[in-house]
């Protein structure tokens, strides 16, 4: 793994500017992250039967984290907040989901969100009159008003 150097209070604005460098380049690539257990095998088999398009609040770096994680996936979509100007739970982003999914021809209820945020994942998309369920592996983000699942293999028992 991979060290940055630590930043202090002390550091120098050239300092700084590598530091932020460091932590950008570093979080441009699949390196920094770890996948869930099964999301591969899972994503790559919801891939076969049903188009998969992927709604992030992230910047334009996530199409090469998607790519290093998930190669062996082709994604129907990938909408970006920060290409799009607007992000979750702004349900322009989701419209532009809804839309890359099938657009109109697709009737909303035969359209899943899963996400990991009660707020900014699983309000807006049942405002939309989505089928939602919401990704909490530890249990910290269930609610009683919400479809929760602990792991992401568990979606199939929802299609």
């Amino acid at each position: 793994m991979e060290t940055i150097a630590p930043f202090t209070l002390h550091t120098s604005k050239e300092e700084t500017n590598n530091f932020c460098d460091s932590l950008y380049e570093r979080f441009s690539t699949g390196a920094a992250y770890e996948v869930m257990s099964n999301a591969n095998e899972t994503v790559g088999k919801l891939c076969e039967c049903i188009d998969v398009a992927v709604l992030t609040n992230n910047d334009s770096r996530i199409r090469n984290v998607l790519q290093d994680l998930f190669s062996s996936v082709e994604f129907k979509a990938i909408i970006v907040s920060n290409e799009e100007g607007f992000c979750k739970p702004d349900e322009r982003i989701f419209l532009k989901a809804i839309e890359a999914a099938g657009g109109k021809e697709l009737p909303r209820d035969q359209i899943m969100h899963i996400g990991d945020s009660y707020t900014n994942d699983f309000l807006p998309a049942t405002s939309l009159a989505l089928n939602a369920l919401l990704l909490s592996p530890d249990g910290h983000n269930s609610c009683k008003q919400s479809q929760t699942i602990s792991s992401i293999d568990q979606v199939f028992q929802f299609l």
